[in-house]
């Protein structure tokens, strides 16, 4: 899940408990995902950056530009951990790969 400071946690929901806790964002994290291999996380936040995390080493392994204004929503595709979408306010789309 993403927060207002622009913060990552990923969390173990039955236990209450924080598992990981990524920081880079310089704004309000929107959107978070597991990639397919369950090994990194992407992340998008108002600061216009997708960032790519990863989970055993909890550094930040890649940033990604593009947008103009903040990031409202993403995903990533199924097939590949290298291909994933994101869409901005007013409306633009931006493919990463």
């Amino acid at each position: 899940a993403g927060d207002g400071d622009g913060a990552v946690k990923v969390s173990e929901i039955s236990r209450r408990l924080i598992l990981r806790e990524f920081k880079g964002h310089t704004k309000a994290t929107r959107f978070c995902q597991f990639a397919v291999d369950g090994k990194l996380v992407y992340s998008a936040s108002d600061d216009a950056t997708v960032r790519l995390w990863d989970l055993a080493s909890e550094d930040s392994v890649g940033v990604f530009k593009g947008h103009q204004d903040y990031i409202r929503t993403g995903t990533v595709l199924k097939s590949s951990n290298d291909l994933f979408l994101t869409g901005n306010h007013p409306g633009t789309l931006i493919k990463y790969s």
